[in-house]
């Protein structure tokens, strides 16, 4: 599920990550999460490999010349309370820093990510 970014804090790329040990799901939300404005979709297919977590980002067809900012809601399930070490794979940065971290799901179930962006369409 996506939608245009309300966030008003653009200069950031972030994610917000909830885990509900109950359910084994990690709830993630990408946060200004960058792609065509005009897409016919938007996509992520995630991936384990032993305790990496990769999120690639698609988007189908871009339909304008121009980025927006959106906010993707990610679900995973069966995520057992340890750590791991999660890899977004975003398409529309070049030499930003990238979201890579480490998250121990069974000491800090809820919390934040973030990295700043100085390029287009972040902080503009």
């Amino acid at each position: 599920m996506f939608g245009k970014s309300n966030n008003n804090s653009s200069n950031t790329s972030c994610i917000h990550f909830t885990y509900d040990e109950t359910t084994r799901q990690l709830s993630l939300g990408h946060i200004n999460a960058a792609f065509n404005c005009c897409p016919d979709s938007i996509y992520c297919q995630v991936s384990e490999d032993n305790d990496t977590i990769t999120i690639e980002e698609f988007e189908g067809m871009g339909l304008c010349d121009c980025i927006c900012l959106y906010d993707l809601d990610i679900r995973i399930e069966g995520m057992l309370p340890k750590m791991y070490y999660i890899k977004v794979v975003e398409r529309s940065i070049d030499d930003d820093e990238r979201l890579y971290f480490n998250v121990d799901l069974g000491l800090t179930p809820t919390g934040d990510y973030c990295v700043p962006r100085n390029s287009y369409p972040w902080g503009l």
